[in-house]
């Protein structure tokens, strides 16, 4: 866009949310923004940049002139363990808004002693920092916002208000009210009380508060926002368009997949062994079932060794991602999974794993990032939600776009090895679950690949920042 016109680039800041499954998808879409002609500035928090960095044992990731990454502080002492979520979040929300203000002020169009180059075209904030739309909207700063989640979970979110209406939920905390089902898309299966995204595990009435009041933050954030940029292509939900009438625009720009020939693009809060590549290739195709459930799962050590005895009973190879914090009370960092047929590893490059020809299957908790890069990828899915939005990602994945199925806890909420034996067999010997995977990964590349539909979607959204 720059070149023989001399044409100023558009200039994107991006806001992640500091937890890897927000940053992992800004990342990607830095990287596509940068490809069409823009430049970006990612302001993230120090520790989250230092851990970025430490992943990546002090390499650059940019690798681009027109990217640079700035960091400040999350209003917590740099020492700070940063375990308690919540009160990650709070200091966090506390502490942003005025570093966000110091920056624009600083990058402002009416500010005659800066570089042009340097003047923000479009904020692009996480759906959950509704105070970065209204601190840009101030400035007079176009906004956007990256929703992280399913086209499902934005309709669930966008629908708040009717849920309450109906008194289906309890307008302070989302606990459901009563037994109904609602259909929120025409092409998606029917919301049921076990899928709100404000599920928590156990009985964190706190936490079940504070994710139920985000979402209605969020809702807020999607309404208010110029755009709305999804990590999904359109035919994964072709009425998801309609849900945000108005001057709000939504834009499936997704997936974003690291497609053939493109290489890391970092984001990583944890170093990537990068030897289970070399492992897969000494598996033949479709042998290897792949375990990785996210960054913020976490089991006991009874749930974790079912798992384990599960994998073993299968009687044939598996990776597994244990990274730390996955297992409760864990002193000897996974010991008992040790075993003759599996690998385990801390930290894997998922997109390369799902993309290698030995891996026959994804058991996965079914976040986003995950079940968007299995789609892209063909590979079938076996799922065990964990909370918040995947118990309807992992609705969605079995009833709605049949590429894969679910493992069901016993009575006393563990998921055991018998099932987890007979799931995966039932899987792998299912044709038309593999059938839809297939047809589903030619549709994701086909719209991500360059001049595919999401590209040109996204390629429009940074023109549009000429003009503005």
């Amino acid at each position: 866009m720059e070149g023989s016109q001399g044409a100023k680039l558009p200039h994107f800041l991006l806001l992640p949310y500091p937890i890897q499954g927000h940053i992992t998808p800004m990342v990607k879409l830095a990287h596509k923004l940068l490809r069409h002609g823009s430049r970006v500035t990612f302001l993230t928090t120090e520790f989250a940049h230092s851990r970025m960095k430490k992943a990546a044992s002090g390499r650059d990731h940019t690798h681009h002139r027109n990217f640079r990454i700035l960091s400040v502080s999350d209003g917590l002492p740099a020492q700070h363990e940063r375990k308690d979520e919540i009160e990650v979040g709070q200091s966090f929300s506390r502490a942003m808004p005025a570093h966000l203000h110091a920056f624009l002020s600083s990058s402002s169009s009416n500010n005659k002693v800066i570089n042009q180059e340097e003047i923000i075209s479009c904020v692009v904030a996480d759906s959950v920092m509704l105070w970065a739309v209204e601190i840009s909207k101030r400035f007079g700063i176009k906004t956007a916002v990256l929703f992280v989640s399913s086209p499902g979970n934005l309709s669930m979110v966008l629908q708040i208000p009717k849920l309450i209406q109906a008194g289906i939920i309890d307008p302070e905390n989302g606990s459901p009210r009563k037994a109904e089902e609602m259909e929120i898309s025409p092409n998606l299966p029917k919301l049921r009380s076990r899928d709100y995204t404000w599920n928590i595990p156990g009985d964190d009435e706190l936490m079940k508060k504070m994710v139920f009041y985000a979402m209605t933050l969020v809702n807020r954030s999607l309404r208010a926002a110029d755009w709305v940029l999804c990590n999904w292509f359109s035919q994964l939900d072709p009425s998801a368009h309609a849900l945000l009438p108005g001057p709000t625009t939504l834009l499936p720009v997704g997936p974003l997949l690291m497609l053939s020939g493109e290489t890391s693009q970092g984001g990583n809060l944890w170093a990537e062994d990068s030897t289970c590549l070399s492992w897969l290739d000494a598996h033949p195709p479709g042998s290897v079932v792949y375990v990785a459930f996210g960054s913020t799962t976490k089991f006991n050590r009874a749930q974790a060794q079912e798992l384990a005895m599960g994998l073993e009973l299968l009687a044939r190879p598996f990776l597994w991602v244990v990274r730390p914090g996955l297992i409760e009370d864990d002193n000897d960092g996974g010991g008992f999974m040790n075993s003759k047929m599996g690998k385990v590893v801390g930290w894997a490059p998922q997109e390369r794993v799902l993309d290698h020809p030995s891996v026959a299957c994804f058991l996965t908790h079914s976040g986003w990032n995950s079940v968007v890069e299995g789609i892209g990828f063909g590979v079938p899915l076996l799922c065990l939600p964990y909370r918040g939005d995947h118990f309807y990602i992992r609705t969605c994945v079995c009833e709605g776009w049949k590429v894969g199925m679910e493992l069901n806890p016993d009575d006393g909420g563990i998921v055991t090895r018998d099932e987890v034996k007979r799931k995966v067999e039932d899987l792998l010997r299912d044709d038309e679950i593999k059938a839809s995977a297939l047809m589903w990964k030619e549709l994701a590349q086909a719209s991500a690949t360059e001049g595919g539909l999401s590209d040109q979607i996204l390629a429009d959204f940074v023109c549009k920042m000429t003009t503005v």
